[in-house]
């Protein structure tokens, strides 16, 4: 009788305590599984760390990449008993632009346009701490160009022509880093010799890019002909007749003029 006393008090004395604890007590209880423990998120100052990898080292010169490039994310945090990674946001600026979200995680980001573009990731923990990683990725995906001001492969020039070399290189992505040639710009091509000749313009970008172009020309003494003389109209009484001089292939000439006859009478010049 006296033992069913005794647990009887201890049962009381049990239930007053729990009653003096509240619901605090039965809330603790239960966190686990949620946004963890609020003392702990309380007391977490630490941001969760970024790391960002590109997926291989640049392949270009002077850190430039010769194709898209992928950029990982990871993302760690000190406490994630207190909540762990509550988002992860991404942003893109500069040649590539745009943002999104990934997996509290990480993921990848990818970066394939042309130029510089500046990746931002932006990690923020249940406790409201954000962390962020910033890296720039560039991005070359075409060789440089050469402009030889309207000259072309196979042009004729005169013996003696006064022909200058006019060029210039240009590059979207990198930018140029230089422009070669054996004749500086404006310099004359060399006619004072009869034969087939040529000149080659290199271009290099700062990716490390090249490209060349070749401009062969001959130099003739003769006159080489794109298309011949000739007459336009219907021959007829009171017609009229036109005529079309004959275009010579020699950058210099041009036109040529004519002189045309009828019944063995010259006349005027064309």
């Amino acid at each position: 009788m006296r033992s069913t006393r005794l647990r009887s008090a201890a049962l009381v004395v049990a239930a007053q305590l729990l009653s003096l604890a509240g619901p605090a007590a039965s809330s603790s209880a239960s966190l686990p599984g949620g946004l963890g423990d609020p003392g702990l998120r309380a007391g977490d100052t630490t941001p969760p760390q970024v790391l960002l990898a590109p997926d291989r080292e640049p392949d270009g010169a002077a850190g430039w990449y010769t194709a898209p490039v992928s950029v990982t994310v990871s993302v760690t945090d000190d406490l994630p008993s207190g909540g762990g990674v509550a988002s992860v946001a991404y942003e893109l600026s500069g040649a590539s632009t745009g943002s999104g979200t990934l997996p509290p995680s990480g993921g990848i980001v990818p970066v394939s346009r042309e130029g510089a573009t500046t990746v931002t990731v932006t990690a923020t923990d249940a406790a409201g701490n954000a962390g962020s990683a910033t890296a720039e990725l560039r991005v070359d995906l075409r060789s440089p160009a050469v402009d030889l001001n309207g000259l072309s492969d196979d042009v004729l020039l005169r013996q003696g022509a006064v022909q200058p070399l006019m060029y210039a290189c240009f590059d979207t992505g990198s930018g140029v880093a230089a422009c070669d040639a054996p004749l500086a710009r404006g310099d004359l091509l060399p006619t004072g010799v009869l034969g087939d000749f040529e000149v080659s313009v290199t271009a290099r970008d700062i990716a490390g890019r090249v490209l060349t172009r070749t401009l062969r020309y001959l130099v003739s003494d003769r006159l080489h002909f794109a298309s011949e003389a000739g007459l336009t109209g219907t021959p007829r009484v009171g017609g009229t007749l036109t005529m079309v001089p004959a275009i010579a292939r020699e950058r210099q000439l041009g036109s040529l003029p004519c002189q045309w006859r009828r019944d063995g009478f010259q006349g005027p010049p064309s």
